[in-house]
Formats: C-alpha cells, sequence, structure tokens
C-alpha cells in the first residue's frame, strides 16, 4: 500500500463543502454565481460570506471565484450592469478587511489572528490545536 494513502474517515463525509455554502446562500438570496465557479474558503469564514451576499444581493453580479488567497478573501466577479459599481468594490474590500481578522477555522473575530503556512489564518487557539491536527497551511496537508 502506498505511503500516502489514509483511509477515508466517517468524519471525512461530513466535512464542510464550500462550494454547496456559497451555492445555497446564492439561490436564497437571490444572488448569480457561476456554474464554473471556483469556490475555496474554511467554516470559519462561512457567516461572514453569508453578511456579503445579503449586502450583494441587491447589486446585478455575477460571482465568479471566491477563495481564501494568501489568507484573506478573494473574491472575482462579473458586472451584469455598471450599476453600483463602486459600491461592489467598497464591499468587497471591507469583507477582505474583515477576512484578515476572522480565524477561518473557528470564525472568531479576533486581533490576534496569526498567518500560517501559505493560506491559513487563525486565532490562538485554533494555531496551537493546529499541530495536532496536521494543518501547516501548505501542501503538505493534502497527505
Amino acid at each position: 500500500m502506498w505511503d500516502s494513502y489514509k483511509e477515508r474517515s466517517e468524519n471525512e463525509t461530513d466535512r464542510f463543502d464550500a462550494h454547496d455554502h456559497l451555492t445555497k446562500l446564492c439561490v436564497t438570496n437571490n444572488l448569480a454565481l457561476s456554474e464554473y465557479a471556483k469556490v475555496t474558503y474554511k467554516i470559519g469564514w462561512s457567516e461572514l460570506l453569508g453578511q456579503l451576499v445579503l449586502e450583494l444581493k441587491q447589486c446585478p453580479i455575477k460571482l465568479l471565484e471566491v477563495e481564501d488567497s494568501h489568507g484573506q478573501l478573494d473574491i472575482k466577479f462579473e458586472l451584469l450592469r455598471k450599476r453600483n459599481e463602486v459600491l461592489v468594490w467598497h464591499s468587497l474590500e471591507h469583507f477582505k478587511y474583515l477576512s484578515r481578522l476572522i480565524c477561518m477555522e473557528c470564525g472568531k473575530k479576533s486581533n490576534d489572528i496569526k498567518a500560517t503556512g501559505l493560506n491559513l489564518r487563525l486565532c490562538m487557539k485554533c494555531y496551537r490545536s493546529a499541530s495536532k491536527t496536521g494543518k501547516t497551511g501548505t501542501w503538505l496537508d493534502k497527505y
């Protein structure tokens, strides 16, 4: 058997699926989401994304990509009409800033968020437990 092979535990079937979460939010709030949208973020930011969708639901946009790039929220979108373009940009910048203050794992807002690896921003409690769970924020997390 390969060294990198791991049997899937029962908890892996209950993992948070960011794409499903965002799809449900967009359907509920009549916000367009591209069928080929790349969506990756941790469960800690699910409430933040819910607030963002509520704020943008009045704006005619289509979400193309929602990522946790370099430990902050990064959203790419397409304007369906030019109306409220500045409002959309300001909202996205505000939520990008908020994403730097919120733990990606537990959703706790804190001023002592620690950036680890390439993509993780964790509060001190989650940061201390990350070594136990094997979360480094690098490509090694896949194995």
